[in-house]
């Protein structure tokens, strides 16, 4: 397998696995909320205290700003029920800012302050320590310039944070697309080595029985696969040197021609025309083009092209013909 090839299949998978990704990205989305305020308040129950002489509550109310905008200008107003006052008054922000706070009035029965502004997810608390438990649940009334406060029990509840649908099943669906192209590009590949369940073999075994002498059986096994048409240019070339070692050298060189004119083409490819281009003049008596051409061989597969010469009993009957063609085909170390 040509690293181009894989290269290539490796590009065209990635691409399409990002495509495909964001496809899948922008179409299950969910829609852009606009930002906005969102005040809340929490009373929680009141805890009581008794001793002989003393006999206290304390009130925890939480105001929060649960919205993805900045409330501006909130006002709270925090009412007592009758039978009961305010003897202590503890206000804090949870991001530590108090310095903007103000008290506006504290009374025995009502207490009211004011922020310049809550940001998203910061929160008031108020704690105060009453005389008694109120018989009903005190009034909380917070507003800023955009909005006003609902009770909410948030604080309570703590539910844990959604999982947006992109985040939660993007990941899979691109690991299930990669999987679905897996075959794909097993595919691509198979068909550019061999196509069909017999291709491949064809060739091959006709190139090893024609470079050992069995140059009849060899031409079969070519016309076989030329016939199925699979194998692009390797039998094209392989079957001229069948073609020369008969002494048809015309019909060699056209199916030599052939092949160099057959679609894509790799180094691999280019190296075996060369080799096979190099048998064909060598033995038309071509010296410097068959040299040449071994030359051009080896620049393209040096290693590829030496083993072929090792195992060939034609090549092997070259070299006594051409004794420089064996330096030429040895790979220095």
């Amino acid at each position: 397998m040509n690293w181009k090839d894989i290269f290539v299949g490796a590009i065209a998978t990635l691409t399409v696995t990002i495509i495909a990704g964001l496809a899948v990205y922008y179409i299950t989305r969910e829609p852009a909320k606009p930002k906005e305020e969102t005040l809340t308040y929490s009373i929680e129950p009141i805890s009581t205290f008794e001793a002989e002489s003393t006999k206290v509550a304390i009130l925890n109310i939480r105001i929060r700003n649960a919205g993805t905008a900045a409330a501006s200008n909130v006002k709270t107003s925090i009412t007592i029920p009758e039978f009961s006052e305010i003897k202590d008054k503890s206000i804090s922000v949870s991001t530590g800012r108090v310095s903007g706070l103000r008290i506006d009035s504290a009374s025995k029965g009502q207490l009211n302050f004011w922020m310049p502004s809550l940001i998203p997810e910061e929160k008031i608390i108020v704690s105060l320590l009453l005389s008694s438990k109120p018989t009903t649940e005190p009034t909380v009334l917070v507003k800023s310039d955009a909005s006003l406060a609902k009770e909410d029990n948030i604080e309570k509840r703590q539910e844990p944070p959604t999982t947006p649908f992109i985040e939660k099943f993007l990941p899979p669906l691109l690991a299930l697309l990669a999987l679905l192209m897996m075959p794909v590009v097993f595919i691509y590949f198979k068909s550019r080595l061999s196509p069909t369940k017999y291709g491949a073999s064809l060739n091959n075994t006709a190139f090893a029985l024609l470079h050992q002498g069995l140059t009849e059986r060899a031409k079969e096994l070519l016309k076989k696969s030329i016939d199925e048409g699979h194998e692009g240019p390797f039998p094209l070339s392989n079957i001229a040197v069948c073609l020369a070692l008969a002494e048809q050298f015309d019909e060699a060189q056209s199916y030599l021609q052939a092949a160099e004119q057959f679609g894509i083409q790799t180094n691999h490819n280019r190296a075996l025309q060369q080799f096979n281009r190099g048998i064909v003049n060598l033995l038309m008596k071509k010296t410097d083009l068959g040299i040449s051409n071994m030359k051009e061989a080896m620049k393209l597969k040096p290693r590829v092209i030496q083993n072929f010469c090792n195992s060939s009993s034609i090549i092997a009957k070259l070299f006594a013909e051409y004794p420089q063609l064996k330096t030429i085909v040895t790979v220095q170390t």
